[in-house]
């Protein structure tokens, strides 16, 4: 008399990398949502003192920022339009700014001197999203 038997190994690796993908989709969507509020607080709380003018429709005084400084806010338009595009995928992310004049002052024109707001926002928060992923890194290990 034999007796067979056999053993059946289940391969479960694809749910746990449905999972950590799942954590580090959290973790692209938190710091891309980092990043945009640090972009509308810079722009809506910098106080920097350029040149103050007399505004018209509406009528009002405005202090421009000062050159290679967020830019001050007027109207409230440009915080406002600054968005968080996540990817189809999920595995990226990125800032915008939707307000025509944005690229102006990010990258500064030929007679005005850049005004970022994007960028230092992502340079400010660069550590925290790093920590952010060394924790999840340091969960699945």
């Amino acid at each position: 008399m034999s007796i067979r038997t056999s053993t059946r190994r289940i391969n479960n690796t694809h749910k746990v990398e449905k999972i950590y993908q799942k954590q580090f989709q959290k973790v692209i969507a938190l710091g891309g949502q980092i990043v945009m509020n640090e972009a509308k607080q810079s722009v809506q709380s910098h106080g920097s003192s350029g040149i103050t003018y007399q505004k018209y429709n509406p009528k009002r005084v405005h202090t421009a920022s000062a050159a290679n400084k967020t830019p001050n806010s007027d109207t409230g338009y440009l915080a406002s339009n600054i968005f968080l595009k996540v990817d189809a995928d999920k595995m990226g992310c990125s800032i915008e700014s939707r307000a025509a004049y944005s690229k102006y002052l990010e990258f500064g024109t030929s007679k005005m001197t850049e005004r970022p707001f994007l960028q230092p926002a992502l340079e400010s928060k660069r550590k925290k999203i790093k920590a952010m992923f060394a924790r999840l890194k340091a969960r699945s290990a």
